[in-house]
Parts: C-alpha cells; sequence; structure tokens
C-alpha cells in the first residue's frame, strides 16, 4: 500500500506541476496583452497626407514585403528536461515544438523600408486616456500637433491634435 500512495503522490505532482505552468503560461500572456493596449504604438506618417493614400501605400508595402520575403514557418524543438516539485518528485516534463515565421523581422524591415521611400516617418504615440475632438478625420494633421491618438469602433485610427495647436 505504501507503494500504491507514492505512485498517487507523484501523479498528483505531476498534474498540479503542468496546472501551474498552463496557469503560468495563461497569465503571462495576458498581463503582456493588457500592457500591449497601454502603451504606446508607432504609426507611419506623412504630414497632411490623406488616409486613404496612407492605407494604400502600407497595403502595397505590406504586399511588396510579403512577396519578397514570404512566410517560412519553422518548428523548433524545446526540451523541459527534468523538473523538480517541490524537491521530491523528479519527473520528465514533455517536449514541446514551437513553430515561428523565420521571415517576420525581415518583413518589418522591408516594410519600413518602403514605407521611408514613398515619405513617411515613423511616429510614436500614446493612447488617449480623455479623447476629445472629431473622430472623422480624412487627412494627417502636422506630427508636432498631434498629441496621442484614438481606436474608433471600426478599427480605424484617429490622431488628436494638442490643445494649444487647436
Amino acid at each position: 500500500m505504501g507503494g500504491r500512495a507514492k505512485r498517487l503522490d507523484i501523479c498528483l505532482c505531476f498534474g498540479r506541476g503542468a496546472l501551474y505552468a498552463w496557469v503560468m503560461r495563461w497569465l503571462v500572456f495576458f498581463v503582456v496583452f493588457v500592457l500591449a493596449g497601454c502603451g504606446t504604438h508607432v504609426f507611419f506618417y506623412k504630414d497632411g497626407e490623406s488616409k486613404a493614400v496612407l492605407a494604400e501605400d502600407l497595403l502595397a508595402c505590406e504586399a511588396e514585403a510579403l512577396e519578397r520575403a514570404p512566410v517560412d514557418i519553422v518548428e523548433d524543438d524545446i526540451e523541459f528536461g527534468i523538473v523538480s516539485f517541490r524537491h521530491r518528485n523528479v519527473i520528465f516534463a514533455p517536449a514541446q515544438i514551437q513553430t515561428r515565421d523565420a521571415n517576420l523581422g525581415l518583413r518589418a524591415r522591408l516594410e519600413r523600408s518602403c514605407m521611408a521611400s514613398k515619405g513617411y516617418t515613423r511616429l510614436e504615440l500614446d493612447r488617449c486616456e480623455n479623447p476629445i475632438g472629431p473622430t472623422d478625420q480624412t487627412v494627417l494633421p502636422p506630427a508636432e500637433n498631434v498629441a496621442c491618438y484614438v481606436k474608433n469602433p471600426d478599427r480605424s485610427v484617429t490622431f488628436v491634435e494638442r490643445e494649444d495647436a487647436l
């Protein structure tokens, strides 16, 4: 009976360890996701350009970058090795396979280069906490007058000008 209890203990420890790892993985994902919405965002920007032309230029550059650096999914094996739970039982954690796009960084650089060749600069802005003003913007205001941005319900973005610039 003593051996049976020990085996059950090992099984429970592995179960709690796996559950702990799963909870921690989702907790980290959630924290990163929430913080990503709170931080700054980088936009391509050209003073006085219409939003329609910006959207067309961005789509053209994204398509060109995708053509020059197509999606290349590679698999990486991640070995976890031996895991100890409360220093009582030693178990082997299962190996995992992680997939990633090998050309993701290259595509981003190609996109930035393409947009720069069309005269766009990168503008880093915070999300507005208390947005004021119209949200039906068609032309981008001068970059030095922009204070923050607002995401509209239709997923478009409005750049809010500083109060002293109005």
